[in-house]
């Protein structure tokens, strides 16, 4: 298995399962897996289950800034035209969306 299969994997692993799976999502972030970047951006509005505006309770939304630049045309398509897979809410799926372009922006003004 490669290593874009053994990324996609690992993302599906944690994205099947709601329970302990920051750990998993976070280091698709730390390794900036571009591979996952669609998985991650279906499910950016999925959180901890804290109530806040912080990034740090959305962990998809975590790894896609740390991702970058090669996830912003995907961040910029759900902010348009995407719907939650979790809740069904737009509004919360947005939100995520445009938090994590945010936070990209905040940590590089020229993007």
């Amino acid at each position: 298995m490669n290593r874009p299969e053994v990324l996609r994997k690992h993302a599906r692993l944690y994205l099947s399962c709601e329970a302990e799976g920051d750990p998993n999502i976070r280091l698709l972030g730390e390794l900036r897996a571009t591979q996952a970047i669609d998985l991650l951006v279906k499910y950016v509005d999925y959180n901890d289950g804290t109530a806040g505006l912080s990034l740090s309770h959305i962990p998809a939304a975590q790894a896609l800034v740390q991702i970058g630049d090669p996830s912003v045309p995907k961040l910029r398509d759900a902010l348009r035209h995407g719907n939650s897979v979790w809740t069904g809410d737009r509004s919360i799926y947005r939100f995520a969306a445009a938090a994590a372009l945010g936070e990209m922006h905040r940590q590089d003004p020229a993007n």
